[in-house]
């Protein structure tokens, strides 16, 4: 199967609204309740930065900040942000700023909305929970029906449903016989 029509193809799953139990402008409550400062909490491939990206539209203007785990990469992001950020920083993987390049950012900016894999930071705002359900979900928002294998591959890969999309993406492309090899 050619990438352009594959079910789990990037540009589908970005057209995939987040799967939530409340309304974004509940999260957007807490945020403004918390003087606009919070955090997005889970493990990872739970949603966090699928929930910012949606509720970043919502905030009027924002400034990214993507940590990875390579420090020196980081270190290059932190240096290129203005001296005041406008608006609100949506700085995705909070978990990543040692506590020098912390208090950085926060002496920049006023509003922060953040992803991390652990609380304690910032107010938490809502905590993401992966569930074999909502990857049952997903699958079946981009139209395809969950594979029989679902809570085995949920388990394989420990609740990381990036992971698990990622799989299902690559036995989508496998020939029909082979797909089938590797979901037994």
């Amino acid at each position: 199967m050619h990438a352009e029509h594959n079910p789990y193809r990037v540009e589908r799953l970005h057209a995939i609204a987040p799967r939530l139990d409340e309304p974004l402008t509940a999260v957007l409550a807490r945020f403004a309740a918390n003087r606009q400062r919070g955090a997005l909490v889970g493990p990872h491939g739970s949603g966090k930065t699928t929930l910012l990206e949606a509720l970043a539209p919502l905030l009027g203007p924002v400034t990214w900040l993507r940590l990875r785990r390579a420090p020196a990469e980081n270190r290059v992001a932190l240096r290129q942000l203005p001296r005041h950020i406008p608006g609100v920083l949506l700085l995705d993987g909070l978990e990543q700023l040692g506590p020098w390049d912390w208090w950085q950012v926060r002496r920049r900016a006023t509003a922060i909305l953040a992803t991390s894999h652990r609380p304690g930071r910032l107010p938490l705002l809502r905590r993401q929970v992966a569930s074999p359900a909502l990857l049952a979900a997903l699958v079946r928002d981009l139209g395809e029906d969950p594979p029989a294998d679902l809570d085995a591959l949920f388990a394989r890969h420990r609740g990381d449903l990036r992971a698990c999309l990622r799989e299902l993406y690559d036995r989508a492309a496998l020939p029909a016989s082979a797909a089938t090899a590797a979901a037994g």
